[in-house]
């Protein structure tokens, strides 16, 4: 009688701790999901890209985007304007930023912790002029900022969508003003590391 009891007994811990096993499987996995949704939240996107209007004539604009990239390539890519986080661009993503006339850094970095170069030595600045629009796409091999026209940049913008995820720390940022005219066409001027070189040897 006294053996049955103990056995019952047995038995009985058994399933509690079967029980508890399962309830706290049941929690890691409600909170795995929970991740999962904040993840995804945090990482929202905006619309996909459609042609943006021409800047207004006392602003530069930029067009900032990244295509598709494999599963191996970083996550994301830390944009900086004066030395000062923008965004961060996932695959197929763009960012359309607004600034004052003049000279600007303007640069993209992957896996920019824990040195952030990106605050602290940016490797080109560049003359971007007032009523411009700029497009300049990621690349994937070197971080490189590539100047493109408006027109092929935008045959590779459909499938991007904007990044709207970070609020931008760059003072020098400032809400594009509407013209509401699109040009089509244009070809953007070259800001790339050797043409600006050119230019500053060419001035008097």
């Amino acid at each position: 009688m006294q053996a049955k009891h103990q056995q019952s007994r047995r038995l009985g811990a058994r399933t509690t701790r079967l029980a508890i096993v399962g309830v706290v499987a049941m929690a890691a996995a409600t909170v795995a999901m929970a991740g999962n949704m904040i993840e995804a939240s945090v990482y929202e996107q905006g619309e996909f890209y459609s042609s943006v209007p021409e800047a207004s004539a006392d602003q530069a604009q930029v067009i900032v985007f990244r295509g598709g990239a494999s599963d191996d390539a970083p996550r994301d890519a830390q944009v900086y304007v004066d030395r000062q986080l923008h965004t961060a661009l996932l695959p197929d993503s763009f960012t359309r930023l607004c600034v004052a006339p003049g000279e600007h850094s303007v640069e993209a970095y992957f896996n920019d912790a824990p040195l952030y170069l990106g605050k602290q030595q940016p490797r080109t600045r560049v003359e971007l002029s007032a009523g411009a629009t700029y497009f300049v796409e990621l690349d994937e091999a070197g971080g490189d900022l590539v100047p493109l026209t408006r027109e092929s940049a935008e045959e590779m913008l459909h499938a991007a969508r904007e990044q709207l995820h970070l609020k931008s720390r760059a003072a020098a940022v400032q809400p594009c003003r509407e013209t509401g005219v699109v040009a089509t066409g244009l070809a953007t001027p070259d800001v790339s590391p050797d043409a600006v070189a050119e230019d500053q040897a060419s001035e008097p």
